[in-house]
């Protein structure tokens, strides 16, 4: 998504997100790559209609962990307030340590995640720091189980 088009209609309001995931069974994970600056919200006008159109810039507005439903597991590519690098590879520095671990043998969800940490901090110079609000009910959930 583009903040600097000014498109609307191609954002995704997450706290919908969360609201479908919470209809589902299971376990529910949410991963965001996305900037977590606080949102730059402008009012502006359309000159050919001379409507006012509000165009949003600076990235994904807080969400309270008390807001987060119970049961539910997000990570987030960057803390409250911060960036997330673009990178200069093919994948972002967030997604590109969550694939490296995704699919590692019995790597349990929490242990997963402060390892794509890790790595995140250490390949943006301590730049961005990854965060997760952890409210998953169940002890240990691993996406690929041990052979």
């Amino acid at each position: 998504i583009d903040a600097d088009t000014g498109d609307l209609a191609t954002f995704i309001n997450l706290q919908s997100l969360m609201e479908e995931l919470q209809a589902t069974r299971g376990v529910r994970i949410l991963i965001v790559d996305a900037c977590r600056t606080r949102p730059e919200v402008q009012p502006a006008e359309d000159p050919p209609t001379g409507r006012s159109v509000t165009i949003v810039r600076g990235g994904l507005a807080r969400i309270e962990p008390r807001n987060v439903p119970r049961g539910m597991f997000i990570a987030y590519a960057a803390a409250p307030g911060g960036a997330a690098a673009g990178g200069v590879r093919l994948n972002s520095p967030f997604t590109a340590a969550l694939l490296r671990h995704l699919y590692s043998p019995a790597l349990e969800l929490r242990r997963l995640f402060t390892r794509v940490r890790a790595e995140v901090v250490a390949d943006t110079n301590d730049k961005q720091t990854p965060e997760v609000v952890d409210r998953l009910l169940q002890e240990e959930f691993v996406f690929k189980a041990a052979r």
